[in-house]
């Protein structure tokens, strides 16, 4: 190095500039505000408002705010704060740290201020820039709005208060009693009448409101009976959490979880079995045997999805997790081959259901507009469709996830490894009724 130059620039011109030449009202600051730099070392690179304006003010504030003394003394020493006031705040850490912001903040007296801030957009300088003003004289104007806006209220409830009175002196007893009515029916009496006492248009008035209670009453017990009709419906289609939250505005429902156990069921030769028989007794023999799987399922706690055909579809441990849901299932399982059997010997037909179950995660959602549909998704729910279609006649075949959850409740037979479409060769037992 051969040498340096040194360029300098005059506080008072920085000054200047920050503080609008010191016209701090004429620039929008009011009593309380100003705007003034920091520096990366936290200390003023401007003079602030008040260190012009009422040095005495300014020195005691630095003294109540714990100011060190040698950083007043040196303020006094010198005649500036430049270089010597320290300002650590909220808005001096954003600045420096090169963030635009604004809010309330704590200014460098202590007093709540609200400030915005940034960094100096110079070259090779890592200043802040800091403007703020007092609160309280931030949002006097919106307190005596607010001040100004409760008289304004207040008249006008006196005005409407004394209004409503002259009004209720003013008016008949027959309005009176048709208010009264009125009051009554939106309370949900709806075998209010009114009592037409003149033959004016307030008599009239009370006729037309007697007509309209019945009207509405009649309406509402139709409604009532068709919200019923149509409560039942829904629940016969999807669960009824499910249902809720369809009712509540919900316009996409789908969940996951983690380990549920499902079950598919079919009836073996029905095809065959219901060839030559009436539409009407396949139906019923059908709609007996599914509505004794439907009371057993929900006994135990199991959501029946679907019926398809003669093929039967239930899940247990959603929309409401439980814990041994498995268990669960085997037994529904087991009572739906009791149940098959005892149908059987009624209607004097050989019938035999044949199940499948697999535990693991789905996927659930409802699926439709028109037709709302409540369906299950995933692997875990392929498998137990082809536990079913690959098991025996009278007989119940589960996965290694069902069978490793109960193998101490239950009696099981393995089958060993067995061919499964778009799987393999999967492990299977045979549950022993």
């Amino acid at each position: 190095m051969i040498g340096v130059l040194v360029a300098q620039l005059s506080i008072d011109e920085i000054d200047r500039v920050v503080t609008g030449g010191r016209r701090w009202r004429q620039e929008g600051f009011g009593a309380t505000g100003e705007s003034y730099l920091v520096g990366p070392d936290f200390l003023m690179r401007s003079g602030g408002r008040l260190f012009h304006e009422n040095r005495d003010r300014y020195f005691a504030e630095l003294q109540a705010g714990g100011a060190p003394a040698e950083e007043i003394a040196a303020i006094k020493r010198f005649g500036s704060p430049v270089l010597h006031q320290r300002i650590d705040t909220q808005a001096t850490r954003a600045a420096l740290a090169g963030i635009e912001g604004a809010g309330e903040v704590v200014g460098n007296f202590g007093i709540v201020t609200l400030a915005s801030w940034g960094p100096l957009d110079i070259p090779q300088v890592k200043w802040g820039l800091v403007a703020k003003i007092e609160a309280a004289e931030a949002f006097a104007p919106i307190r005596r709005l607010e001040r100004d806006l409760m008289i304004v209220g207040g008249l006008a409830l006196v005005a409407v208060i004394a209004l409503g009175g002259w009004l209720s002196r003013a008016l008949m007893g027959p309005l009176r009693e048709l208010t009264a009515g009125a009051k009554r029916f939106a309370a949900g009496d709806t075998t209010v009448q009114v009592a037409a006492r003149t033959r004016d248009e307030i008599g009239d008035l009370c006729l037309a409101f007697n007509g309209m209670v019945d009207d509405i009453s009649a309406k509402n017990a139709v409604i009532e009976a068709k919200n019923r009709e149509n409560e039942a419906l829904l629940l016969n289609v999807l669960p009824g959490p499910i249902a809720n939250r369809l009712r509540g505005g919900e316009l996409s429902i789908a969940d996951g979880f983690a380990n549920v156990s499902v079950l598919f069921a079919d009836l073996v030769g029905f095809t065959e079995l219901t060839a030559e028989m009436p539409p009407q007794d396949v139906v019923t023999l059908l709609n007996g045997l599914f509505t004794r799987f439907d009371v057993a399922a929900q006994e135990l706690g199991i959501e029946k999805i679907k019926t398809v055909g003669d093929a039967y579809m239930a899940v247990c441990g959603l929309p409401q997790p439980v814990d041994n849901h498995a268990e669960r299932m085997v037994r529904m399982a087991i009572r739906m081959v009791h149940i098959a059997r005892e149908h059987a010997l009624e209607h004097r037909v050989s019938m035999q259901v044949r199940v499948g179950i697999n535990s693991g995660p789905v996927v659930a959602g409802v699926i439709g507009k028109s037709k709302y549909i409540y369906d299950l998704w995933g692997d875990t729910v392929n498998l137990a469709s082809r536990m079913e279609s690959t098991g025996v006649p009278g007989a119940i075949q589960v996965t290694r996830p069902v069978y490793e959850q109960l193998a101490d409740k239950f009696v099981f037979e393995p089958r060993g490894a067995i061919e499964v479409k778009g799987k393999g060769r999967v492990e299977a037992w045979l549950l022993k009724l």
